[in-house]
């Protein structure tokens, strides 16, 4: 599939009017058509985690029509469900601010244990792939080095600031499931476009008023513990979020032995684990604000362990089994600096 294609900021309608039967179509057997090659719309994420009140930001896979058969690619569109007879000002307010772009709707038809009938607005192409897919092929055969597993990281961070957090909008449902990461692991060293938080679902903008409901909201694997009480924290409760989203990109248990094969220098790996684990914390007033940690993530991939890696790949002393060599210093990052993690 092209990847210049898929890069295109919005592409305009991609459903095809002639498709449509008396307003309705089945969306599993929706095709599109893009310079005269026919691609298939198909599930990314399972039904039942579409539909929540208010309307749902989901993200779907394109299949490439390979004779009579549809092949999934990794190529994956960012769409908006609308669920009738409910209040979805709010999310295309919210999606539309977080720098998506809306498309006419159509109306679909799909069966599901909820609910039958629903629109389907096309949103801009987002170029990647879920972040959960990444790191579930990940634990299956490590092959990003640590500094790429914080590039990523620094990405979805910067994501989550530039387009959410000073957008004033409280994104409430940061997991791993709702990112989208734009990654090239043929490139040597591993490149890391970008990345783009979606589902604006649970999403609110700052200072609007709440129900009890409304705050005790977001998937149970990732919400902060003063959620459940009932105590809206604003952005520390997605650090909380992102924190767990770290430390599942690290592998989690076998965080300690994937930093020691990247042969990282002690007090780096002493400090990205109190990163993670302060972004963890129990208590909203423990964790750090999302400026320190992406001001962290930089800092790391500029010192010393990362460094000394490259020096180690170019004189022939090291190689990492299951990756490219030769791996990138991180530029410096230019302008203001905001205090960090120590």
């Amino acid at each position: 599939m092209r990847r210049d294609l898929m890069r295109t900021r919005s592409l305009g309608p991609i459903i095809d009017p002639n498709l449509l039967q008396e307003g309705l179509y089945r969306i599993k057997k929706a095709v599109v058509t893009i310079d005269g090659c026919e691609y298939r719309l198909t599930d990314y994420v399972p039904t039942t985690r579409l539909i929540c009140k208010g309307g749902y930001g989901a993200v779907y896979r394109l299949g490439v029509k390979v004779g009579n058969e549809f092949i999934p690619s990794n190529e994956v569109i960012k769409v908006q469900i609308n669920v009738p007879n409910l209040k979805v000002e709010r999310e295309s307010k919210i999606t539309e601010l977080a720098g998506f772009m809306v498309e006419p709707c159509f109306f679909a038809y799909r069966e599901d244990l909820y609910y039958t009938h629903y629109s389907f607005i096309p949103m801009e192409y987002v170029p990647g792939e879920c972040w959960i897919d990444i790191v579930n092929r990940d634990r299956t055969n490590p092959y990003l080095s640590i500094g790429t597993h914080l590039r990523i990281m620094e990405k979805v961070l910067e994501d989550y600031i530039n387009n959410i957090y000073k957008k004033g909008i409280e994104y409430r449902d940061a997991k791993l499931d709702n990112t989208i990461v734009d990654i090239d692991s043929l490139q040597d060293p591993v490149c890391v476009r970008g990345a783009r938080n979606v589902d604006f679902g649970l999403s609110t903008l700052v200072g609007m008023k709440k129900t009890v409901s409304d705050i005790n909201c977001g998937s149970k694997d990732y919400v902060a513990p003063e959620i459940v009480k009932g105590i809206d924290s604003g952005a520390k409760r997605e650090v909380y979020s992102y924190g767990i989203c770290f430390r599942l990109e690290l592998h989690d248990g076998a965080l300690e032995s994937i930093i020691d094969a990247d042969r990282m220098m002690p007090e780096s790996k002493k400090r990205l684990l109190s990163l993670v684990e302060k972004m963890t914390a129990s208590e909203p007033e423990d964790r750090p604000e999302p400026e320190a940690v992406l001001a962290t993530l930089r800092e790391l991939q500029e010192d010393r362990f990362y460094t000394s890696i490259k020096a180690m790949h170019q004189t022939g002393l090291y190689a990492h089994p299951n990756r490219p060599q030769n791996e990138e210093v991180y530029p410096k990052n230019e302008g203001k600096r905001v205090a960090s993690i120590k």
